[in-house]
């Protein structure tokens, strides 16, 4: 977890195997938890890592400088067509059904 993470609030990163433990602890079935976004969001990860605590800096000077605003745009952009799932991926993703309503119950 980098700095700016704690920064934000992160409080952890989890691999695919704990989130689905922590689902099916909590009653959910049918679960699939796996990576996602490679591999740009591993280069975005490997760009957060880079810069550090500075970012942290960078992020609350007010307003970005045109180079920060257009790599944030490319960034958003690429971020959003890279969505494919992938164990490669650093971001982890997990689809999970809620438990099963016993028959006749309605609700």
């Amino acid at each position: 977890m980098t700095a700016y993470d704690r920064h934000i609030g992160h409080r952890r990163h989890f691999r695919a195997d704990d989130l689905a433990d922590l689902l099916r602890g909590a009653g959910f079935e049918r679960i699939r938890a796996t990576g996602a976004g490679f591999p740009v969001f591993n280069l975005y990860r490997l760009l957060m890592r880079a810069l550090g605590g500075r970012l942290i800096e960078v992020a609350g000077s007010g307003e970005p400088s045109g180079l920060a605003r257009g790599t944030m745009g490319a960034l958003a952009f690429l971020l959003g067509s890279n969505t494919r799932l992938s164990p490669r991926g650093w971001q982890i993703v997990a689809v999970a059904r809620a438990p099963s309503s016993p028959e006749g119950a309605r609700g």
